[in-house]
């Protein structure tokens, strides 16, 4: 049967019992005590300033003493002699590539190509008519080559009947001898006319061939004049700033003078 234990027993029990609960609550006691004190800041708040934050472009300015100069420089100048009409940028701009920066008058290069141009219209003019004359001529020279042809032809057949004829004594020395004279007339005249379409080809090919060495350097002049009208609004070739224009509307600028250096 189950005996009661003994008093010294019951009190070891107690005692761990009462030493497992306080050990841990007293651990806790001392964290709550000691650790506010040792996650305390450094610094104290009075010392501590708060502002209100706010977003924008920061400025700042820096005194310093010396010569600014780009990383890289490049000037415009004028493609022709011509007088500026508007300016339409001011030193200091901001521009961009293919941005304009001076309009000039272009009046006279515009009248220039315009005259190149009519010029080239009459050399195209030109090469058409010597195409359309030499077919037409080339068509009467076949067309008369083509009847000596035939007429050699007749002339040949009848030599050879009159030769038929001689040797059956039925036909003269004097008019076989005209029938032979015919008939070489006739394959000179043949031949003549031969050369003379082939000279005809030639003469046609050297004039053509001159017309379009002179068409070609009438679209070269052409594109020259093109070129200088699209630089006439001259623009920048790169992204940059505008440092210095040329001073006033109407003033007078010489090819190849500066213009603007962005």
């Amino acid at each position: 049967m189950d005996r009661e234990l003994a008093p010294e027993i019951q009190s070891q029990a107690r005692r761990r019992t009462a030493v497992r609960i306080a050990l841990p609550v007293l651990v806790l006691a001392v964290l709550v005590i000691w650790l506010p004190g040792w996650i305390r800041p450094s610094l104290s708040r009075a010392r501590i300033r708060t502002a209100k934050v706010t977003a924008g472009p920061v400025e700042a300015v820096i005194m310093a003493s010396g010569t600014v100069t780009p990383e890289v420089e490049r000037v415009l100048s004028s493609p022709l002699d011509a007088r500026v009409l508007r300016l339409l940028q001011r030193p200091g701009a901001q521009l961009k590539r293919g941005d304009a920066v001076v309009e000039l008058d272009v009046s006279e290069s515009e009248l220039a190509l315009d005259k190149v141009v009519k010029d080239l219209k009459i050399k195209e003019n030109q090469q058409a008519q010597s195409r359309l004359a030499l077919e037409k001529s080339l068509v009467d020279l076949d067309g008369r080559i083509e009847m000596k042809a035939l007429q050699l032809q007749s002339s040949e057949a009848q030599l050879a009947g009159d030769q038929q004829l001689f040797k059956d004594g039925l036909f003269s020395r004097e008019s076989l001898r005209r029938t032979e004279l015919t008939v070489k007339q006739a394959q000179i005249e043949l031949a003549q006319l031969r050369e003379e379409r082939k000279n005809a080809e030639r003469s046609t090919s050297v004039q053509l061939e001159g017309l379009s060495l002179e068409r070609g350097s009438l679209d070269k002049e052409a594109a020259q004049a093109r070129r200088l009208l699209d630089l006439s609004t001259t623009k920048s070739d790169r992204d940059g700033v505008l440092t210095w224009v040329v001073s006033q509307e109407g003033a007078l600028v010489r090819r190849g003078e500066v213009i603007a250096p962005p």
